[in-house]
């Protein structure tokens, strides 16, 4: 998700040189998400990277008990 939102900024710009570009070509109507969706999103997001940050640190942590059976 990181790698996309660096992307940004130059994806935004893109699109301004595309669209002076050709001034006379069909524009197409960028879709319009709700700030509903939006916020549904980046807590599904931060929920995940809470997720996988608990697993990492499960699995970074030394084990408490060693089996005793062998």
């Amino acid at each position: 998700m990181s790698a996309y939102l660096s992307y940004a900024p130059s994806i935004q710009a893109t699109e301004v040189e595309n669209t002076s570009a050709f001034p006379e070509a069909p524009q197409v109507e960028a879709p319009t998400v709700s700030t509903r969706s939006r916020f549904l999103a980046a807590a599904i997001l931060r929920r995940t990277a809470r997720l996988e940050l608990a697993a990492a640190a499960r699995l970074e942590r030394p084990a408490r008990r060693r089996l005793a059976t062998a």
